[in-house]
């Protein structure tokens, strides 16, 4: 991984014109990286949903008329998909061994 991450950075500075020094970590070990990954992931995994059925029960309740029904109840549906998503996630990371944050 470290390799390609330094192939990334030789060619974004032939772009640029730019020089960029990238050092490996010993073991060409990114603990970090997988750990704001991660979080990253569960994130938007959760936040997403919750938007999207916002956005959807907005213009539903536009189009029916209605006062907030359609908002509320595909923002709660929403919420249950993102945090069953998130378990998902949790789970299959704590399954792998939970190398996130090693």
């Amino acid at each position: 991984m470290a390799d390609d991450v330094q192939n990334f950075y030789q060619q974004l500075g032939t772009i640029l014109s730019m020089k960029f020094c990238f050092i490996a970590p010993p073991g060409n070990d990114f603990p970090a990286m997988s750990a704001m990954v991660l979080v990253g992931q569960l994130g938007l995994v959760v936040v997403v949903p919750i938007v999207v059925g916002a956005l959807a029960g907005a213009w539903l309740d536009a189009r029916a008329g209605t006062r907030g029904l359609f908002v509320i109840g595909l923002l709660l549906l929403g919420l249950g998909g993102g945090l069953m998503g998130a378990w998902r996630i949790v789970m299959r990371e704590i399954e792998r061994g939970g190398n996130a944050g090693k």
